[in-house]
């Protein structure tokens, strides 16, 4: 319609002027305007891409010296202060493994962020992370439910990284729970599927709304409501949980009915 009418005002009012450029001109605009967009859109890009990467290597220094100070420490002689130490220390290790998934997640760091695979059980490393966040599963009053299939096949996997992923998993399901809802309910199960361990965590929280559906393994994405809850979040752990999983040959995704209606994540690893 607007290219019909604009043909007919250059033809009425520009003697000689062919009606045959207007689709030209206006094909040349359009690209024109989606190349500038596209170009912005990179440098947005690029902007994020060197924040994360500057931040993230000024926050490892630091972090890796308080490390090694702790691994200096004087052996605790308390059970108080031998619960503290060890505490402080796993979340140092976990900060310190993040941030080297956020370089890698930006491409700065591949060629050091080399994966160790080595044999590991997937329901004992899932046992374990859970026992991580005992003290936030009864902070929030969430009913967890763990099963595991017996007898269970060893895998080939990078143990702090699938650690990661099971932390982000579980991070996402307790953190997506509000306060007021009635039902704070999260599943975690761990069994065979053909030729590969499924793990599976169902919360009974937010949801996933369906227009966010696609986008949600994206880098930097982030959904309305989840946006609402956590106001600080990058919208990278699922991206860089899903980078890890590839990495091991396995496959990443979720269920979920919409907003209101919880959500159920998995991920597979091959046996």
């Amino acid at each position: 319609m607007s290219v019909s009418l604009l043909s007919n005002w250059f033809v009425n009012n520009i003697p000689g002027f062919k009606v045959w450029t207007i689709p030209l001109i206006a094909g040349l605009t359009t690209y024109l305007i989606g190349n500038l967009f596209l170009k912005k859109l990179k440098e947005a890009e690029k902007i994020k891409y060197e924040f994360i990467t500057v931040a993230a290597h000024k926050l490892r220094m630091p972090l890796t010296r308080i490390k090694f100070i702790l691994e200096d420490l004087p052996p605790e002689t308390s059970l108080k202060g031998k619960i503290i130490t060890s505490k402080i220390t796993n979340d140092v290790n976990q900060t310190v493994e993040l941030l080297e998934e956020l370089l890698a997640a930006s491409g700065t760091q591949n060629d050091m962020c080399q994966y160790m695979p080595e044999e590991m059980r997937l329901e004992i490393l899932t046992d374990q992370i859970i026992a991580s966040f005992k003290e936030q599963f009864e902070y929030n009053k969430i009913d967890l439910k763990f099963e595991a299939e017996k007898n269970l096949p060893k895998i080939q996997a990078d143990v702090s990284r699938i650690s990661t992923v099971l932390r982000i998993m579980i991070e996402n399901a307790i953190m997506y729970i509000p306060e007021d809802y009635k039902k704070r309910k999260i599943e975690i199960s761990v069994k065979r599927d053909r030729n590969n361990l499924l793990f599976t965590i169902k919360d009974s929280g937010i949801g996933i709304d369906i227009k966010d559906q696609p986008y949600i393994f994206l880098n930097f994405y982030r959904g309305k409501n989840a946006r609402l809850i956590d106001t600080e979040g990058l919208g990278l752990a699922l991206y860089i949980a899903k980078n890890i999983i590839k990495r091991h040959g396995g496959q990443i995704g979720f269920n979920s009915k919409g907003e209101g209606n919880g959500a159920n994540f998995w991920f597979t690893l091959p046996i």
